[in-house]
């Protein structure tokens, strides 16, 4: 199966370094024109999708309309919602209490209502299954959802141990990712 991954456009928060995690924030106008820029560069490759699928947030979901010139039935999915942050969401790395480090302790994860690591994975483990038990081998995909459930995501696909530095990969806003599984 050939798999396309696609950040969402552009925010303010993302503009603010403002955790956006299941908050429901819209594209901004720049966002809106990375994903123009997106849906011409699919055009100009000729590309097309046997299915289409996108997080139920906003941000996502607009960015999958425009970018596939909404000529698809998007999928929603709640599977691919980025990580869930908790009473962190909102903030800017001024003003949480907790480290970045800290955001991925599962430890601490509880105390901040955050989601934790493995649970992203299996979120990504569990989509990937149903991708493989619903569409043939042959099939193309295309899936809009946010870069921290996308880095998660690269992750189950391409493999990783405890040594993995989860965020030697970052996706950026609009930036389309083409895999094999």
């Amino acid at each position: 199966m050939k798999l396309y991954l696609v950040r969402h456009g552009q925010t303010d928060w993302n503009l603010n370094e403002r955790i956006q995690g299941l908050s429901d924030i819209p594209l901004n106008d720049t966002g809106i024109i990375q994903a123009k820029e997106l849906a011409q560069q699919i055009r100009a490759q000729d590309l097309t999708f046997d299915a289409v699928y996108a997080s139920p947030l906003q941000r996502a979901y607009n960015t999958a309309e425009i970018i596939t010139d909404r000529q698809y039935n998007i999928i929603v999915s709640p599977l691919i919602v980025e990580r869930s942050f908790g009473d962190i969401e909102g903030t800017t790395p001024s003003e949480r209490t907790i480290s970045s480090a800290e955001i991925d302790d599962s430890t601490i994860c509880p105390q901040y209502n955050i989601e934790t690591i493995e649970h992203i994975f299996k979120r990504s483990e569990q989509f990937l299954a149903q991708l493989r038990s619903t569409h043939p081998n042959d099939a193309t995909v295309l899936v809009v959802a946010h870069g921290g459930f996308l880095r998660h995501l690269h992750f189950t696909i391409v493999g990783h141990d405890a040594d993995t530095d989860l965020y030697s990969t970052r996706f950026g806003n609009c930036e389309m990712r083409a895999y094999e599984i």
